[in-house]
């Protein structure tokens, strides 16, 4: 058997079949969703540089009206007359079960070239629990027919949903449902805050795992990819750790004080420390205590690292 490739809506994050796209509310997932949406219509690039192939695209703006969503676009894209033409927007659908599956076939049939179907949210498209069913079940049930539905005409669906207000150590565990809300996709996207910064994540079955930081122009109101996530956090936490350094003068800190004063864990800072140390952005000072080398470069003799056991 032969099987056409596997297309990508979103390079490296939306692909064709379902996608699960979660996060907390007001956190800019609409404005994300509908920048790429222009492009996919568009033929052109979003989060700062991935480049889209153009398609026919549906934005089912649910929690909107129509007033709210030209407000949006000409935020994003300005007053003009050359809006793409076949993307498209719906402020109402019926609900998968009630019609809305039907509703999202019959436009597939009805554009030349289907490929983007955004869904905002599950929330306005699922139908309540039956009697019958346990959680998992009516978890699963509310996406499978999406899922078979892009499955079938090899277009992708994204389905806007919320993370519930609990942490956990993997982000992902913070999909608000069951398992059976994550196991029926094909992919899972996440958009979180940590730290003082933004994180973008996506994992599925045909993609690759991707964690990115991301950040939002108010004034523009676009989301930017700006490195790997791992990355980024490094720099911010060095610039965290130079910051308290610098605001300190003279008076050499400890790890556990400058982890106090940064924000950090004291384990993440003095190993960060070890590699300052190492590219000469800090110094060794006595009794285990650091200090920030001059603007000029100017560094005393360092001593061999010390155990930080009394800090």
């Amino acid at each position: 058997m032969r099987f056409e490739p596997l297309k990508f809506v979103v390079p490296g994050f939306i692909a064709e079949g379902l996608t699960l796209f979660a996060g907390k509310p007001k956190i800019g997932k609409s404005w994300l969703l509908l920048h790429v949406a222009w492009a996919v219509a568009a033929g052109d690039y979003t989060l700062g540089g991935i480049s889209c192939e153009v398609g026919d695209v549906l934005y089912a703006s649910l929690e909107d009206n129509k007033r709210r969503l030209q407000s949006r676009l000409t935020k994003l894209f300005g007053v003009s007359a050359d809006w793409p033409t076949n993307l498209h927007f719906t402020c109402d659908m019926p609900r998968l079960a009630d019609g809305g599956l039907k509703f999202l076939k019959q436009w597939i049939d009805n554009v030349e070239r289907p490929r983007l179907i955004i869904i905002d949210t599950l929330a306005m498209v699922r139908m309540p629990n039956r009697k019958d069913q346990n959680s998992y079940d009516a978890d699963y049930s509310a996406v499978k027919d999406l899922r078979d539905l892009a499955g079938k005409y090899g277009v992708a669906i994204v389905l806007v949903h919320h993370l519930r207000k609990a942490e956990a150590d993997d982000p992902f565990d913070t999909i608000s449902g069951t398992l059976g809300l994550t196991g029926a996709p094909d992919t899972i996207m996440i958009i979180w805050r940590e730290g003082s910064g933004v994180l973008l994540a996506a994992r599925g079955r045909d993609i690759t795992d991707i964690k990115k930081a991301v950040e939002f122009d108010t004034g523009t109101c676009v989301w930017t990819i700006t490195g790997d996530a791992d990355q980024v956090r490094l720099s911010a936490e060095r610039t965290s750790i130079i910051k308290v350094l610098e605001e300190a003068g003279s008076e050499p800190l400890s790890p556990r004080k400058i982890a106090a004063e940064a924000g950090m864990k004291v384990d993440g800072v003095r190993h960060l420390l070890s590699k300052m140390l190492k590219d000469g952005v800090v110094r060794k000072a006595d009794y285990g205590k650091y200090l920030r080398v001059t603007p000029d470069g100017r560094r005393e003799q360092e001593a061999e690292p010390e155990n930080d056991q009394n800090d």
